[in-house]
């Protein structure tokens, strides 16, 4: 079938008979094992299974990110071994990736929830909602994909929910979605804990800075804007008005903040650029003429800063440095959209 289907462990050596006679024939199956002991690695090597034993609990995640890196196979399906998944789903999973890049099995019904983990499913789904909106169940570790839809070198270790990992850096064009009754564990013990949940508090937020590149520009934007806001005060305070007001009058005085902000203004354009071109479009490059470009671009909106500046100071009042700082956010969106079309372009 040339597929491999994954499976990581963690004391799983009860349910891996029941396992293998419920999984159709001709499955290739690869148990990453981190459990302590040899059980499951071994009742894995009894009914045919191949297995790559891990020492130490390294994370589920980190399974099957290793198993992606030692699979061959054009189709991967990752599932867990406790039976909730059905392994006679998987056949259709693989029909599924004849035509679509990504398949993910979606749970329905979950039988034999409490309450409090139906509202725990619901609000972690919830959370996960704005990476990808067009798949049902973000929360699920059933699902296959061709192996050209994943590098695994770009997936994070961190938590359990390597699905929603794979959903969001995933190169995929067309997901199916199959449904499916999510069963009770019989055997073994549940992995679900008050640490698995914080773990997946602290994989959503690089998933959301992956994701949505313009948080990432925001963020660099924000410390360009302490750059531009500091140097600003001190070029206008300690440099420029004495010298104005003492060549030209306090009318001059009062308005070296204009020409303060040029100076301020390029110190937080090279502070962008850096940090821009490290994190925010590290998967991009900007090439050789990268920083010209970001420059030319920068100063084309520069007359817009310095309107907005002007009239905000003399015409509403404003202190200079908030005025600076409303100029600043309102060119973002210019600066944000040139840069993601025109500078940093895929590798």
């Amino acid at each position: 079938m040339n597929t491999t289907v994954i499976i990581p462990t963690y004391n799983e050596s009860e349910n891996i008979t029941e396992l293998k006679r419920r999984l159709p024939e001709g499955i290739d199956v690869l148990v990453v094992d981190d459990s302590p002991g040899n059980g499951t690695a071994e009742a894995s090597k009894r009914v045919g299974f191949q297995v790559l034993h891990r020492n130490g609990k390294k994370g589920l995640s980190s399974a099957v990110i290793d198993g992606i890196k030692a699979c061959s196979t054009d189709k991967i399906v990752v599932m867990d071994a406790d039976l909730q998944h059905p392994p006679e789903l998987i056949p259709r999973m693989i029909e599924e990736l004849d035509t679509y890049d990504f398949v993910v099995a979606t749970r329905v019904r979950a039988e034999g929830w409490s309450t409090t983990r139906k509202l725990v499913s619901f609000v972690t789904n919830l959370l996960a909602l704005p990476l990808v909106p067009k798949i049902k169940d973000r929360m699920g570790g059933f699902f296959g994909f061709r192996k050209e839809v994943v590098n695994p070198t770009t997936l994070n270790a961190i938590g359990y929910k390597i699905g929603l990992e794979i959903m969001v850096k995933g190169h995929y064009n067309s997901v199916a979605q199959i449904p499916y009754n999510f069963g009770l564990r019989s055997k073994g013990e549940s992995k679900l804990t008050s640490t698995v949940m914080l773990e997946y508090l602290r994989q959503l937020i690089p998933l959301y800075l992956y994701k949505f590149r313009m948080l990432r520009f925001m963020i660099v934007g924000a410390s360009g804007t302490v750059v531009n806001l500091v140097a600003l005060y001190l070029i206008e305070h300690f440099v420029l008005r004495d010298t104005f007001e003492s060549q030209w009058g306090a009318v001059a005085a009062d308005r070296s903040y204009l020409v303060a902000f040029i100076p301020a203004f390029l110190l937080s354009v090279v502070n962008n650029y850096v940090l821009n071109n490290v994190y925010t479009f590290r998967e991009r490059t900007a090439g050789r003429v990268g920083f010209p470009k970001y420059l030319l671009v920068a100063s084309v909106t520069l007359p817009l800063d310095l309107a907005i500046l002007f009239a905000l100071t003399e015409w509403c009042g404003m202190w200079y440095i908030v005025s600076a700082a409303i100029a600043i956010i309102t060119v973002f969106i210019i600066r944000y959209t040139t840069a993601k079309n025109w500078i940093w372009r895929s590798k």
